[in-house]
């Protein structure tokens, strides 16, 4: 079998074609040296480019595991471990916003075909003036395609060159409002928050749509460099930038000089701690595990799937809420609960929340709901079941609660108190714990 690559094997061909042709006793041997210097660097050259083309990937949108509820509206988007993001569409986002980060990012984009060439030559010339590299040239599609596809890839001339083939085909595969959307969905902010929608919820404590213009310019403010700019200590830094970019967006008049005085004035009410995790995040575990297990695919996240759940987003919501009102009431020290909603129809999950008491039920979290831990207060019910039984107790028995020790062991009650006697349907029902020891 022959295993040259086929352009090494069609510029053989040609060449024996030629010697051929032109095969003569006045072929001299510096004619063939000559003709030899001329083919070899066109072979390798053909080799090079179609392997470096093949080693491309195919331009694909929506690239993480998409996750619907039971009316199949999207929950959120997985695009990896620890990597959620709440997919808005463009009509969702505030137009100010849009406007914001086209003016930060890539003040061409609606002209250009995934290269701004003119932004390029812009960015060489400040370079070279300032004599080190201050200004870069990336589109928002060259962004998304790094983004995407080379993220964890080192920084070099044949990656940027990667990087512009590929966003040249995105550009001819997908409009350019499909490719600004994936590209505010994706992106990281800082302070833990993937996309937008998370963004607006972090910094401000409301939904991307809702972001006034002094909001917008901020949130885009922070594009730059998202892991500094997003810290509390480094609010002065964001604010020049935020300037810039509503500098910039007068001098394109996007907006009037006044709106954007009057943005720079604006005081900007940035939450004061961090934004809730979504309630959506247990029940989001439970996905992600049984995905695993039942399509034996270690990181689905990364293939592109979609997900049709039995979660209502509304039950959802109103459970972690529930819940978490339900232990901040509970008694002395029960600091913690798990909830599980089910269709009585068809046992499809409705809501699980596997945490709650401070309101966050992060991904690292314990998940309550439906993670093995040992059986504790459950155990209790077999205990007394066993006594009534065995007739050790009948229905109308007290017991007492109060302390006791056997050889060391000496059990305490959660709350630290003890309640003297009582029924054993009290001492069930209030778990009292050396009341079960007895």
């Amino acid at each position: 079998m022959n295993t040259l690559p086929k352009p090494v094997q069609e510029s053989r061909a040609k060449l024996a074609r030629f010697f051929q042709r032109h095969h003569s006793p006045e072929l001299t041997r510096g004619k063939m040296i000559a003709i030899g210097l001329v083919s070899v660097p066109i072979i390798v050259g053909s080799c090079f480019i179609t392997q470096f083309m093949a080693g491309l990937p195919t331009p694909e949108l929506n690239k993480g595991l998409v996750v619907h509820d039971r009316s199949g509206k999207i929950i959120c988007t997985v695009y990896d471990e620890g990597v959620i993001a709440e997919t808005v569409t463009l009509g969702q986002i505030s137009p100010h916003l849009k406007k914001a980060v086209l003016a930060a990012e890539d003040g061409n984009f609606y002209s250009h075909n995934g290269v701004d060439f003119s932004g390029v030559v812009r960015a060489a010339v400040t370079d070279i003036s300032s004599r080190k590299a201050k200004q870069g040239a990336s589109t928002i599609t060259q962004q998304l395609v790094k983004n995407l596809y080379y993220s964890d890839k080192p920084r070099n001339f044949l990656q940027k060159i990667k990087e512009v083939i590929v966003a040249v085909q995105f550009e001819e595969k997908f409009p350019k409002d499909r490719i600004l959307a994936e590209y505010l969905n994706t992106i990281y902010f800082g302070q833990g928050a993937y996309g937008i929608e998370r963004a607006a919820k972090t910094y401000f404590g409301k939904s991307a749509s809702n972001l006034n213009l002094a909001e917008s310019t901020s949130i885009a403010a922070l594009i730059t460099t998202p892991s500094v700019f997003g810290q509390v200590s480094h609010r002065k830094e964001l604010l020049n930038r935020q300037h810039q970019i509503i500098d910039e967006m007068v001098a394109d008049k996007t907006i009037t000089k006044e709106a954007g005085d009057a943005a720079k004035k604006a005081k900007l009410k940035f939450r004061s701690f961090p934004a809730p995790t979504p309630a959506y995040m247990s029940f989001l575990d439970v996905v992600k595990n049984q995905l695993v297990r039942d399509t034996k695919v270690e990181y689905p996240w990364r293939k592109g799937m979609h997900v049709y759940t039995t979660l209502d987003q509304a039950a959802q919501r109103l459970a972690m809420q529930e819940l978490t009102a339900g232990i901040m009431k509970a008694p002395h020290g029960v600091t913690q609960g798990a909830l599980v909603s089910l269709s009585v129809r068809d046992g499809s999950i409705i809501a699980l929340v596997g945490g709650g008491g401070s309101g966050n039920a992060s991904s690292s979290q314990f998940n309550r709901a439906t993670a093995p831990h040992t059986a504790g207060s459950a155990f209790k019910p077999f205990v007394y079941l066993t006594a009534l039984e065995q007739k050790a107790l009948v229905s109308d028995s007290i017991v007492l609660d109060g302390p006791f020790e056997n050889a060391g062991y000496d059990p305490t009650n959660f709350d630290g108190r003890y309640m003297g006697w009582m029924s054993i349907r009290r001492a069930l029902a209030l778990s009292r714990n050396t009341c079960a020891v007895r």
